[in-house]
């Protein structure tokens, strides 16, 4: 991705002309702002001539095929920025845009170099829905609302009578800036990207002489006793753990050079530490950005909710708002634990010595694959223990207790991140049906399908969750993939629906004849 100083345009702005003309030219002036303010905050950051926002309507074509020249205009722009509304929905044109922009700058560049503005909620819901769009997105991409509260199928006003920006829209446009803001400086500082840390600089972020796996952020002095709990636990699993020293909050948080994985924990309140006391979100915004803006991997940083410590001081200003954010796909102690500590497998004893329901075969784990994203963040785990309760059902009706135990890998990840699994050990795998939108789901699957072996490819089905999924009656069109009903009233309790039983054993029961064989092939 070139850097800021060697762009052309600033942003390349992607939308249909008929939702600028709609709406008295509203994203042109948007435009027009956004580009006034870069500016302003960017002075000397890129050289003596500012690159302008590129409007295809002002710059470029707007029909027929994406031409070698507006190809090259996607190019030399440092980021894009797509405005979504009614005619965006159905323009062809900008999607190819988006998957120009995707062929160019990867996954990476969705997470650092791609913004979305909705003018409008019903637009927003409807292009997600789309599978093309599906296709090409990010399960947790940034979406940045400038819709009206009150009236959500239209633009927010954009300047008061005084012509003074509106309160909220200068607000939306600040959370845009920044992420956009700090990219651009990083970008315009370096013209490589950073050395990866010596082996002497990693070994800062030791702990026994082993390069740390995980890195705790700093937390609020409330929550200190609780992490530091959890990091022992971690240490006594075999995990090795650092922790971000206060005094980074003064620096340029040096740690992060050499960490791959940061946990930031969060409370329900707690002292927003120096020097970022008066700053939205204190000093876990601030690590957040400064994460980000090293050029750390965004998939490597993790939140850890800890709203159940006891704290009576207040929140600090924007943590509520940064909560919101994140509390969707943040981690629990114990999910936390699962993912970075798994238990050990207990060693085979012999034959007549070995638990019921294990076997002394080499590889004797059977492998079931969940898949989550940030709408249904921590439903894989009761699902996983349910299927669990179901299989020992299954061994135990059957009388048979010679066989391989059941081994989750539950993931929990953003369909993204399932993209770059290994699925080839899988024996069967599970897709959740949560909140998303049939045509999600079919692009899902055509994903996960993508990731398994051809020639014998696992057993899978569709776990459908009521009543997230409203209506348990309606027609589901799921491929080849069996669709079965769980119950998800009470979250901490999810269970399959009574008349799905014979269904939800007879998958297992496919699962246990796929891991005799393989097993049996390899003894």
């Amino acid at each position: 991705m070139k850097p800021f100083k060697d762009c052309r345009y600033s942003a390349f702005v992607s939308y249909a002309h008929a939702d600028d003309e709609a709406h008295s030219g509203w994203v042109t002036k948007f435009s027009e702002d956004l580009e006034r303010i870069l500016k302003g905050r960017l002075k000397g950051a890129a050289g003596p001539v500012f690159p302008p926002m590129h409007l295809s309507g002002r710059n470029g074509p707007v029909a027929g095929s994406l031409t070698l020249e507006l190809q090259q205009r996607i190019a030399d722009s440092f980021a894009m920025v797509i405005v979504v509304h009614d005619a965006y929905v159905q323009s062809e044109w900008c999607l190819k845009e988006l998957a120009f922009f995707k062929s160019l700058f990867g996954d990476q560049g969705f997470l650092e170099r791609l913004y979305i503005v909705a003018l409008s909620q019903p637009a927003m819901l409807e292009v997600t829905a789309k599978p093309e769009w599906a296709a090409l997105t990010l399960d947790d991409q940034l979406w940045i609302p400038f819709f009206k509260e009150d009236e959500p199928d239209r633009p927010m006003r954009r300047r008061l009578d005084s012509g003074d920006l509106t309160e909220r829209f200068e607000a939306q446009l600040e959370r845009l800036l920044k992420r956009l803001v700090p990219g651009i400086k990083q970008s315009s500082s370096r013209t490589v990207p950073p050395p990866r840390p010596t082996a002497s600089a990693a070994a800062a972020l030791t702990t026994g002489g082993a390069e740390a796996n995980l890195l705790f952020g700093v937390p609020a002095p409330e929550l200190a006793d609780a992490v530091a709990g959890i990091v022992g636990e971690l240490r006594a699993a075999g995990v090795t753990v650092a922790s971000v020293a206060t005094d980074s909050l003064m620096d340029d948080f040096p740690e992060f050079d050499a960490a791959d994985t940061l946990i930031l924990p969060y409370g329900s309140g707690g002292t927003n530490l120096r020097p970022f006391k008066s700053t939205r979100g204190g000093h876990l915004a601030a690590q957040r950005d400064a994460w980000l803006n090293k050029g750390r991997p965004a998939a490597g940083l993790h939140w850890l909710d800890l709203r159940h410590v006891a704290c009576a001081t207040p929140p600090g200003p924007g943590h509520a708002e940064l909560v919101g954010e994140v509390a969707g796909q943040s981690l629990s102690p114990d999910s936390l634990r699962r993912r970075f500590a798994p238990p050990p497998r207990p060693a085979a004893g012999r034959a007549d010595e070995r638990a019921p329901g294990r076997s002394d075969a080499a590889d004797d784990s059977i492998n079931i694959y969940i898949e989550s994203n940030q709408h249904d963040v921590d439903l894989w785990e009761d699902l996983g223990e349910r299927i669990k309760a179901k299989w020992d059902e299954l061994l135990r009706q059957s009388g048979d207790t010679d066989v391989p135990s059941l081994s989750l890998h539950a993931r929990g990840l953003p369909l993204q991140r399932i993209e770059e699994e290994r699925l080839d050990d899988a024996d069967g795998v599970v897709l959740l049906w949560g909140k998303k939108p049939g045509d999600s789901l079919r692009a899902q699957i055509r994903k996960v399908e993508g990731r398994l072996p051809r020639r014998d490819p696992p057993p899978g089905i569709v776990a459908y969750l009521i009543p997230q999924q409203p209506d348990p009656q309606q027609t589901v069109e799921a491929t080849f993939w069996k669709v079965l009903r769980f119950q998800d009233a009470d979250s901490s309790n999810i269970d399959i629906v009574p008349a799905e039983t014979d269904r939800l054993h007879k998958f297992l029961a496919k699962i246990l004849e796929r891991a005799r064989k393989r097993l049996g092939a390899t003894a």
